[in-house]
């Protein structure tokens, strides 16, 4: 009833279902490809980032979560 209304009124438009789904497309990498290193280097510096989080990053953290 309300999604009739909603269209009706131009607010909503349900997205047709469709049975298939696009192929997935890989990339292909020119040469050999290495992510080790870099993987492991953003992976220490998440872990840094979050382990020095002061008591004023929690407050702004909680403060966007109480406005939500």
């Amino acid at each position: 009833m309300i999604e009739k209304l909603m269209n009706w009124l131009g607010y909503y438009k349900k997205p047709k279902r469709s049975d298939t789904y696009r192929p997935i497309e890989y990339r292909q990498f020119e040469g050999e490809f290495d992510c080790g290193d870099l993987l492991l280097e953003k992976m220490t510096e998440g872990n840094n980032f979050l382990r020095n989080r002061s008591k004023e990053d929690y407050e702004c953290l909680g403060m966007f979560f109480r406005l939500s």
